[in-house]
């Protein structure tokens, strides 16, 4: 189970093969509505596995689904080296 709801979760559930489908929001700001970048994800397991992805955010908000994860996630961070994003901060999503 996931330690802290990450800001950027939206939600997370199971497929009818039981892997995990976390759906995420990223919002941008201060970027043209044509703004795209690959951002880099981190995925911690409840297995002790850390699996790397990358994300492309387009425009203001992005609100897509990571792929299937096999193992529960304990923890999901977008930029987890700082080396894309300029700041990441939390907010609540209504």
């Amino acid at each position: 189970m996931l330690r802290r709801p990450d800001p950027w979760l939206v939600s997370i559930e199971t497929d009818d093969q039981g892997q995990f489908l976390a759906k995420i929001r990223v919002a941008q700001l201060d970027v043209p509505p044509d703004f795209r970048m690959q951002v880099p994800v981190s995925v911690e397991l409840a297995d002790g596995r850390v699996v790397q992805l990358a994300l492309f955010v387009t425009g203001r908000v992005t609100e897509t689904e990571l792929p299937a994860i096999p193992v529960e996630p304990t923890r999901i961070r977008l930029d987890p080296d700082g080396s894309v994003l300029a700041e990441v901060r939390e907010v609540q999503w209504p």
